[in-house]
């Protein structure tokens, strides 16, 4: 294990017997780098180190990956997203743009979703909240924030690659109460409504539930 974070340095985290322990976070989560500069985690504020890339807003990077270059404002496939809505029943879209929110009701980078009440927005409006989170580096904040909130009583549905070889795998997404794995490659669109090239990766539906 390294001395400190190779990131950060050790300025937002301290060493503990079972790695760095992030002290800036809500949730106590372990690994061998600083969760926040390497996983990514659900921070009250921003780290003393500035974090990758600096706030949270810095963060949001591409909103959703396709093979084509240039464009970075991708939507969720309709005809896709549409099943699950029926199935789940959607009330916000928490991580969006004016030219791919999925809903009416939407979180922009502005908003900064990470920060937002979900569970209380699912108690208000009686429905479940739908994520296609940005699909960069700081993804397993997303992924942390859906657990998080399922366990406050949020039903939550986050659409991501299945990266079963990472950190924020193995310590969130495998939390979820259903793993969807979905079958081919997924062609998301553009905002005017035409079909990218298939993702570069596989996808996978995470399903956060609260306890029974």
């Amino acid at each position: 294990m390294p001395d400190a974070c190779p990131e950060c340095k050790g300025k937002c985290c301290r060493d503990t017997d079972y790695g760095y322990r992030v002290v800036h976070m809500g949730a106590e989560v372990y690994s061998h780098w600083c969760d926040y500069c390497h996983d990514g985690q659900v921070p009250k504020t921003d780290p003393p180190c500035g974090g990758v890339g600096g706030t949270m807003s810095d963060k949001w990077e591409t909103l959703h990956h396709s093979t084509e270059a240039g464009t970075n404002d991708w939507r969720t496939p309709r005809e896709f997203f549409e099943k699950l809505h029926a199935e789940f029943g959607f009330v916000v879209d928490a991580a969006a743009s004016p030219q791919n929110a999925m809903l009416p009701d939407y979180w922009t980078v502005t908003d900064n979703a990470l920060a937002q009440d979900w569970t209380a927005v699912c108690r208000e409006k009686g429905g479940a909240i739908w994520c296609n989170p940005p699909y960069g580096r700081n993804i397993g904040a997303w992924v942390t924030k859906a657990w998080i909130e399922s366990t406050r009583g949020a039903t939550v549905v986050l659409l991501t690659f299945a990266r079963t070889d990472t950190v924020w795998w193995h310590s969130w997404a495998a939390k979820a109460s259903e793993i969807r794995f979905v079958k081919g490659r997924l062609r998301f669109e553009k905002p005017d409504g035409t079909r990218g090239d298939a993702a570069p990766a596989p996808s996978v539906v995470l399903v956060f539930k609260p306890a029974a």
